[in-house]
């Protein structure tokens, strides 16, 4: 909850940089737009659905790791 004190806690700078990349979304808006993302995303991360997809994770991350091994 600290980190919500965007005044106290200001986004990195270079975030911005990565605007054209990524365009506007969580990482790179801020005020409403970036409290509009964070409220559309904040029930992937319930415990419920990470448990469901706990599995499937654990094994993608595998399959990277192989790849990248």
């Amino acid at each position: 909850i600290i980190l919500n004190d965007a005044e106290t806690f200001p986004k990195w700078r270079k975030t911005y940089d990565l605007m054209p990349l990524f365009g506007e979304g969580l990482v790179t808006s801020s005020g409403e737009r970036w409290k509009m993302e964070r409220r559309l995303i904040t029930p992937l991360f319930h415990f419920g659905v990470l448990k469901k997809i706990h599995g499937h994770m654990v094994k993608e991350t595998c399959n990277l790791v192989e790849k990248i091994g």
